[in-house]
């Protein structure tokens, strides 16, 4: 079979179209996520503060309301997370205080490890 007479236009197209169906299906289920999150009857800063709600007077709340971005509309804070994601910035981890690229980072060769045993165990007793 000649390379040359073969239809690259058509191979072309259909990675286009798939490249296509995946950013849209990213885009439905980064939107849809973000909803339910953002319409959940828990409250996330009562959530963070935890047991010391009662101490936690309503100009701390107001402060970590403003500096999660929570005083804002839920589309202006589905915009700003979305640019923030499509630059790299996946946010800072309320439990780790840290970037939560930091902390995937340092567990990820923990879950490489485990699904490296997982597959070899898949293939030893698969036959």
């Amino acid at each position: 079979m000649q390379l040359t007479n073969y239809p690259w236009k058509f191979i072309w197209r259909f990675l286009l179209q798939k490249f296509l169906h995946l950013f849209l299906l990213l885009l439905a289920v980064s939107v849809l996520t973000f909803v339910l999150v953002s319409l959940s009857p828990v409250n996330p800063i009562d959530a963070y503060i935890g047991s010391d709600v009662m101490r936690v007077g309503a100009e701390q709340r107001a402060l970590i309301a403003q500096r999660w971005g929570l005083d804002q509309p839920m589309t202006t804070r589905f915009f700003l997370w979305l640019g923030q994601l499509l630059q790299g910035n996946l946010g800072t981890s309320i439990t780790y205080n840290q970037s939560v690229s930091e902390v995937i980072g340092d567990r990820f060769g923990a879950s490489l490890a485990l699904m490296a045993i997982s597959l070899g165990c898949y293939q030893d007793f698969s036959g």
